[in-house]
């Protein structure tokens, strides 16, 4: 079903990429072997609906964009196949696979969540971030977007990845097919993701199936050598300790859906 964006000009050139958005059929960056593709015309055309939008009063909030199930009706949501509890806030623009799960949880304008997601309880997914399919997305999590500059990758979510809870992403890092963080890991561009056993370091980048935990490196250290009155500073870090499926932790996916029926 498609949403009359009301509070702004219908037959405005960007106003028809803003319903392609939301309706999947193209999206903010895309995969182009192997390598993540920002589409930055859907940039634009977000920065110019939100600057020219107006704000108006909708389900007790002031806002300019709507929210994407305003005018659904019971039947919309079993043809998207589709479970969105209480609280899930989803802004038009968003686009949602069939056979996601939302708890109570925000997904921000420009997003794109593939099939078969679970996006848990208080977590947030940014304007433009990118969640594959198969993905667990725990309570708390925060996945960031990035819509300015409009030349910048989003956050990337690659297939069958877990997210742990309270763990965040954020600026444009990609956390590649079938890794797992843990609890409460924070990744930013700068992050030093360090392999535990071969010592190499990534950045803005979590390999393939990597299993990753919060760590902490020794900061202390100068080009000159430890000053022995100096502080014993540590940094944060991410440190990868194995490689592994993610099965376990995204399993519990299956227990909340059904794909051959409408969401309950």
């Amino acid at each position: 079903m498609i949403t009359k964006i009301n509070n702004t000009a219908n037959d405005m050139p960007f106003i028809e990429l803003i319903h392609q958005l939301d309706a999947g059929t193209r999206r903010v960056c895309s995969a182009v072997n192997g390598q993540w593709i920002v589409d930055e015309e859907l940039k634009r055309a977000i920065l110019e609906y939100i600057s020219s939008a107006k704000c108006v009063v909708q389900h007790g909030v002031y806002d300019k964009v709507p929210l994407k199930f305003d005018r659904w009706q019971e039947a919309d949501f079993h043809t998207a196949k589709l479970r969105i509890v209480p609280g899930a806030v989803v802004r038009y623009g968003a686009f949602l696979a069939p056979n996601v799960v939302l708890m109570n949880c925000f997904v921000n304008i420009g997003a794109y969540i593939d099939e078969r997601t679970m996006i848990d309880s208080f977590a947030t997914i940014g304007s433009c971030a990118q969640v594959g399919a198969n993905c667990h997305v725990a309570a708390g999590a925060v996945i960031g977007g990035v819509l300015e500059p409009v030349t910048a990758r989003p956050v990337i979510i690659e297939d069958n990845c877990f997210i742990g809870a309270h763990a965040s992403v954020v600026e444009g890092v990609i956390v590649r097919r079938g890794a797992t963080l843990a609890m409460g890991v924070h990744i930013g561009a700068s992050t030093k993701i360090v392999d535990r056993q071969s010592g190499k370091v990534f950045y803005q980048e979590v390999p393939e199936h990597a299993i990753v935990v919060p760590g902490a490196y020794d900061g202390g250290a100068t080009a000159q050598g430890r000053s022995p009155e100096g502080p014993n500073v540590h940094l944060q870090c991410a440190v990868i300790v194995r490689y592994g499926e993610t099965k376990q932790h995204t399993k519990i996916n299956d227990a909340l859906r059904d794909e051959d029926r409408a969401p309950d």
